[in-house]
């Protein structure tokens, strides 16, 4: 009974994450010191920028209301100084999250965070050299990971998606390679033991390249928004 009682607590306690990644980063302009060239932006001179793209996504399984965010969401430039910043894609669609540009990062205002809820961030930096630092204080959130790099991304589209390419590789050639192994395992040798070996191996090994193959394309899904402005 105890061990049931455990088992039911942990399955009733949902496990709340949010996770970021930069999808995008690219220099804009460098202007040399050493000319008459002045690049003006909003009234400002700039010398410089880098335009970055953060993704944020609710990868927990729990909702997060307005009222559980104890502070705001904010993208912490630790090393340059923002020119812009605005939402250009969301999932689902219609999501719209208002923020405030400061002079060293970008302010999110709280609003309610579903699981798989996805937001792009485009900022514009002057002077930016390190990765901008997602970070927020919410009910049962220890803290935004933030990971090195996007997820696998199955195929050659936007964020990963199957253009007409994959699919013919994936539903066509894909199929034809594991009928190969299959067929290479029925080949092999009769020898004690060695036919169940190849026939087991080839089983194996086509079962663990579907397996990946569905396993990649869900994940890519997961992190892809559905609307992009």
């Amino acid at each position: 009974m105890l061990v049931l009682g455990v088992l039911a607590e942990v399955r009733r306690v949902r496990p709340t994450r949010v996770q970021g990644v930069v999808v995008y980063r690219q220099r804009l302009l460098t202007v040399p010191d050493q000319t008459s060239v002045e690049v003006v932006i909003d009234g400002r001179i700039v010398r410089n920028a880098t335009v970055v793209v953060m993704r944020l996504t609710n990868t927990g399984k729990t909702a997060l209301p307005s009222e559980d965010w104890e502070s705001t969401l904010d993208i912490e430039m630790t090393s340059g100084s923002v020119i812009s910043a605005r939402q250009v894609a969301a999932k689902p669609t219609g999501l719209r999250v208002a923020m405030n540009v400061l002079p060293d990062r970008v302010r999110i205002q709280p609003f309610l965070f579903n699981p798989g809820d996805i937001f792009d961030v485009q900022v514009v930096c002057e002077n930016l050299q390190a990765s901008p630092v997602p970070h927020t204080r919410i009910k049962n959130v220890a803290g935004i990971q933030v990971r090195r790099t996007p997820v696998y991304n199955p195929g050659n589209g936007l964020d990963g998606e199957l253009d007409r390419s994959n699919k013919v590789f994936y539903f066509a050639i894909f199929p034809l390679m594991i009928l190969g192994l299959l067929i290479f395992g029925l080949a092999a040798p009769s020898e004690e033991g060695v036919k169940p070996i190849a026939i087991s191996s080839a089983i194996g090994m086509s079962l663990f390249l579907f397996g990946f193959l569905r396993w990649s394309v869900k994940r890519s899904r997961r992190w892809r928004p559905v609307e992009r402005f």
